[in-house]
């Protein structure tokens, strides 16, 4: 952990930045205060530079602002000239404080200018004064999906009880391969974690099915007649529509990814959430838009 004084608006604040080590831990201790992240939770380890982040800001001993960074890779259909890894800023929607955001968005893009190449900024646009932060604009991300016909399943599917410790070791060491399957991932795999085993709220913690003929782990819901396919994760690259069949019922007419897949075949359409906007340069957004990219929806909180 590192800690800096910093001066806003004639205002003294405490700048902490930690190096995020992801884990199952629900709660964390953050300089004598506990609470949950929204996003992710971890374990305090030594801060170190240019890696996946978290920046949090003191004020008389209380957080008034939090942020994280994570790197990430894609893949486009042609060859990309980017070598290095980008950055995601992800700004916390519970701390509204807009001059403070804005200085933590400037710090972390500094901090990592050398060792990426350019930076998304994922925040409810109420947060920051996007215009103000090296030229950012709102990014239109697009959700794949296509029509499907009922078929009996083609491979062997078993489902997985996160509550064993055996099934969640399976879990953990395959999300490892998050970005197999996928044109852009967010790295580390533990958002997935977070949604899956310790966010029961949102569904996904008894929707893990694992395919032991393809070295895959899915997370995948059914809502109506529309599966909902939000991620997959396996050792080599496979046809995601073995697993797509082997999910799908009599009733599924309809496939929705949660991320960008490398394959052919799906309608896109904009992705839309509540609150939270995806900004970025012109130039990444140009590209996001034509490689047809969106963040896995795991990755968007």
């Amino acid at each position: 952990m590192r800690k800096e004084e910093i001066e806003l608006d004639e205002n003294s604040y405490d700048l902490y930045m930690e190096s995020l080590n992801y884990s199952t831990v629900k709660t964390n201790e953050v300089i004598g205060n506990t609470f949950e992240s929204p996003y992710i939770t971890y374990q305090d380890i030594s801060y170190i530079p240019n890696t996946n982040s978290s920046y949090s800001v003191y004020s008389k001993g209380k957080i008034v602002a939090y942020a994280e960074i994570k790197l990430f890779n894609f893949e486009t259909n042609q060859h990309s000239p980017y070598k290095q890894p980008f950055g995601l800023i992800v700004l916390d929607i519970e701390f509204k404080n807009k001059r403070i955001n804005d200085y933590l968005v400037k710090r972390m893009q500094e901090d990592y200018q050398d060792n990426t190449e350019g930076f998304l900024i994922l925040a409810n646009p109420i947060l920051i004064n996007a215009q103000q932060l090296s030229n950012l604009y709102p990014v239109k991300e697009l959700l794949p999906t296509k029509h499907i016909r009922a078929t009996n399943a083609v491979t062997v599917v078993d489902k997985l009880n996160l509550d064993s410790d055996l099934h969640l070791k399976l879990f953990e060491n395959y999300a490892q391969y998050w970005l197999t399957n996928k044109k852009i991932a967010i790295s580390p795999y533990g958002l997935e974690l977070y949604y899956t085993f310790l966010y029961s709220e949102l569904g996904l913690k008894d929707n893990i099915y694992y395919f032991p003929e393809l070295s895959a782990i899915a997370i995948a819901k059914h809502i109506g007649r529309t599966l909902y396919l939000y991620d997959v994760f396996s050792i080599v690259e496979i046809d995601l529509d073995i697993v797509i069949k082997s999910l799908s019922n009599i009733f599924t007419n309809q496939v929705v990814l949660g991320f960008s897949p490398k394959t052919e075949g799906y309608t896109y359409t904009e992705y839309k959430k509540s609150a939270l906007t995806l900004f970025a340069p012109p130039e990444l957004v140009t590209l996001i838009e034509k490689n047809h990219l969106m963040l896995p929806i795991l990755s968007h909180l």
